[in-house]
């Protein structure tokens, strides 16, 4: 499943290796870009204008995640990468939400956490599961969540298992079918 695509005529952006399920849907104008791997597991949506970014590092993208327009997944800067070099790139965990404009460098993020619109998850952060960082919120480069971390306004959290876990998985499975239907997939033009 995985090639290596050389750069399009006149660009000197370089094409990443990619390996994706068969059941993805991806914009055809959503945009990866790297040198290094980047792997997307099974109903994953990777909305228009999405950047998977694998210059400094692989991206790998649990099942089922949704990454909305104009996210950013992947290390942004070589002197990010350079300055710790046990970084390995950015793992994505299974039913994961990153919504509009939200920049995730982290080295992990659990099952089930859901980063709001705008939010940062800088270098080298580790989010467990079911967590929820709030629109605009920032999560430290080297930073550690707990499961079921709720970050929020200015920098204030609490933990939050009020909720139940299937539930929750049962809601992302739901957006995942309606984008699914909404979403044009282009997966040829990445491969």
């Amino acid at each position: 499943m995985s090639t290596k695509r050389p750069a399009a005529p006149g660009s000197s952006v370089p094409k990443p290796p990619v390996s994706f399920s068969s059941s993805i849907t991806i914009s055809d104008i959503a945009v990866l870009i790297g040198t290094q791997p980047i792997l997307i597991r099974s109903y994953s949506i990777i909305q228009p204008r999405a950047r998977l970014i694998s210059s400094h590092g692989p991206v790998s993208i649990g099942s089922m995640c949704i990454i909305s327009e104009r996210a950013s997944i992947g290390l942004l800067s070589t002197s990010t990468a350079d300055a710790d070099p046990k970084l390995q790139g950015v793992i994505i965990g299974d039913n994961v939400t990153v919504d509009i404009g939200a920049v995730v460098e982290a080295s992990h993020v659990g099952d089930g956490t859901h980063i709001e619109a705008n939010a940062r998850v800088h270098v080298g952060a580790r989010i467990g599961k079911f967590c929820r960082i709030g629109a605009f919120c920032e999560v430290a480069a080297g930073e550690v969540l707990e499961d079921y971390t709720v970050l929020y306004g200015e920098g204030l959290r609490r933990i939050d298992k009020t909720e139940n876990d299937e539930a929750k998985l049962k809601s992302t499975r739901r957006h995942v079918e309606v984008l699914r239907k909404l979403v044009a997939s282009k997966p040829e033009k990445f491969m």
